[in-house]
């Protein structure tokens, strides 16, 4: 399911109606027993940019509790030019209960979004701002995936056109086994 961050998703708004119909009449977990979101800004952000902007919080508010009654596994976003894997989350607290949100800004650009905190909140399981790369999604079955970022190049420091610049991690890898949780409402 793919979602406009920067439409009305309030209640009552027609994507939140559309929304609502399409979880609870359209998907079939018997037939898709994964369930992904796919939304520009990221409901769940360990970086120091876009704090405060309203889709986040408004996502936050009307959307999530939404993605956990009707059992989202994982929710993919962008705006923010880093890479960052929550565990499965629900109102900023690990919960089997909650979706696993991936941020994939960092396909390709320079990475070089600032974290809000220099510890990583405890919902967040990988974050990184140094380099770039994608996801690869892998279902083996109803109950098995796996989910792989891969690095595709990392960050050139240029003093004229980036204001950061932090080392580069070493072995810096993200691969994850996930268990669907959600299958006959197991949680």
């Amino acid at each position: 399911i793919i979602l406009n961050s920067f439409a009305d998703f309030e209640t009552g708004s027609p994507q939140y109606i559309w929304l609502v119909n399409e979880l609870e009449n359209e998907v079939n977990r018997n037939k898709t027993p994964w369930l992904m979101i796919t939304m520009h800004c990221p409901i769940y952000n360990t970086f120091s940019l876009h704090q405060n902007d309203p889709q986040p919080k408004n996502a936050q508010l009307f959307l999530e509790p939404l993605f956990v009654k009707y059992h989202v596994n994982f929710v993919f976003s962008g705006h923010l030019h880093a890479y960052m894997r929550t565990h499965p989350v629900r109102n900023h607290t690990v919960s089997k209960s909650g979706p696993v949100h991936i941020i994939l800004g960092d396909g390709g650009r320079q990475a070089n979004a600032p974290y809000q905190n220099e510890v990583p909140e405890a919902w967040v399981a990988v974050r990184d701002h140094t380099t770039y790369g994608y996801g690869e999604m892998t279902f083996f079955n109803a109950t098995t995936a796996k989910y792989e970022w891969v690095l595709a190049g990392n960050n050139s420091h240029d003093e004229k056109r980036n204001k950061f610049h932090w080392e580069i991690p070493k072995d810096l890898k993200d691969s994850v086994y996930f268990h669907n949780y959600f299958l006959n409402d197991t949680v």
